[in-house]
């Protein structure tokens, strides 16, 4: 699972917007003299990351105020204004464009909760499936009884269930019991970077959220409903991955 700042990295922000989303993220309001006194950014580079912030929907200002309503729907307006960017870069290099979802179409919400509860809400998202589930995973944290009676039950169901992890000598008990709840199971190390869940039109991408002035772990989760989004997650991810990985 990856760090806030691992997730801000991957939505295109520089080091600088990172900073000041994280200040952000801690104190919610705050004027540019705020950010200044307490960083070791300079007043030229706050407000660049500032305007970027802004024209993401991740901050706004009321006078000389800067705030931030809540990390969640800031992680989302993020997301969405990354997604409409990656899909206008893909169409200026291909006539034939791939788009990743239409956001207008698609609901996208943040899940927010006790790193604990990342088990049953994986158990939850297994036992809704009436098809498939695909999982990437470094670890198997998230393997309970609870998931593994989800995962037995939607196998018995006819749902196809999918794991790739990363073959560690830790791991050889879970994986044992996921191949004997029928679950396929293969080896990449590509599941090292990338962690998410995909189950039938849903698809979630966790990360654990480590801000400063924490005292527990927690995990946000952009969840995606859409099955044409879930398409091509699995047509250009998982399944090349799948493909190249290792049985075991």
């Amino acid at each position: 699972m990856e760090s806030l700042e691992k997730i801000l990295e991957k939505m295109g922000l520089d080091d600088d917007s990172k900073e000041v989303f994280s200040y952000m993220a801690v104190r919610r309001r705050a004027s540019l003299e705020d950010i200044f006194n307490n960083t070791n950014l300079s007043m030229a580079a706050i407000s660049k990351a500032v305007y970027t912030l802004m024209g993401r929907g991740a901050i706004k200002r009321e006078g000389q105020i800067l705030l931030m309503d809540n990390i969640q729907s800031s992680l989302t307006n993020l997301l969405s204004a990354n997604i409409e960017d990656i899909n206008s870069s893909i169409a200026s290099y291909r006539q034939s464009a791939v788009t990743i979802c239409d956001t207008k179409n698609t609901s996208i919400e943040v899940v927010h909760d006790d790193v604990s509860a990342v088990p049953s809400f994986t158990a939850g998202r297994i036992a809704s499936a009436s098809n498939s589930v695909e999982i990437v995973t470094r670890s198997l944290t998230w393997l309970d009884g609870e998931t593994l009676r989800a995962i037995q039950e939607a196998s018995n169901r006819g749902v196809l269930i999918r794991v790739i992890t990363y073959h560690q000598p830790e791991l050889e008990e879970g994986i044992k019991a996921l191949k004997d709840a029928g679950v396929k199971v293969r080896s990449h190390e590509y599941s090292r970077d990338v962690r998410f869940i995909v189950a039938d039109g849903e698809f979630v991408a966790f990360a654990i959220r480590e801000p400063p002035r924490t005292t527990s772990s927690s995990y946000f989760g952009l969840w995606i409903n859409s099955r044409d989004a879930c398409s091509k997650v699995l047509e250009h991810i998982f399944e090349p991955a799948w493909q190249e990985a290792e049985n075991v």
